[in-house]
C-alpha cells in the first residue's frame, strides 16, 4: 500500500478573507442585534422601532431581518427631524 500525498494549497491573494470572518462585503439583510450595532443603539430600541412601524423589516420565520438600505433611511430621517428649525416663540 502507497502512501497517499496530501497537498496544501496556500491562500491566493483572491482569496476571500470575509467568508472566514462571517461577514460579507454585499450583504442586506441583519438581525435585531446586528442591526443595533450597526446603527450605535440597543436591539431594545430597534425591536420597539419595528413594532412601531418606524423601522422596516421582514419578518422570516420567527426573527426580523432588516435591510441595510431602511435602517440608512431611518438614520436619515432622523437626522433630517433633529436639523429641522423649530418655530421662534413668540411673546407679547
Amino acid at each position: 500500500m502507497g502512501k497517499k500525498n496530501l497537498v496544501v494549497v496556500p491562500p491566493s491573494s483572491h482569496s476571500n478573507e470575509y467568508l472566514s470572518s462571517g461577514t460579507s462585503p454585499t450583504r442586506r439583510g441583519y438581525r435585531i442585534a446586528e442591526a443595533a450595532e450597526y446603527m450605535g443603539v440597543s436591539p431594545w430600541f430597534i425591536e420597539l422601532k419595528i413594532r412601531s412601524k418606524e423601522l422596516r423589516a421582514l419578518k422570516m420565520c420567527r426573527h426580523y431581518t432588516i435591510f441595510k438600505e431602511d435602517m440608512d433611511a431611518f438614520l436619515d430621517a432622523e437626522r433630517n427631524k433633529a436639523a429641522r428649525p423649530t418655530r421662534p416663540l413668540i411673546l407679547g
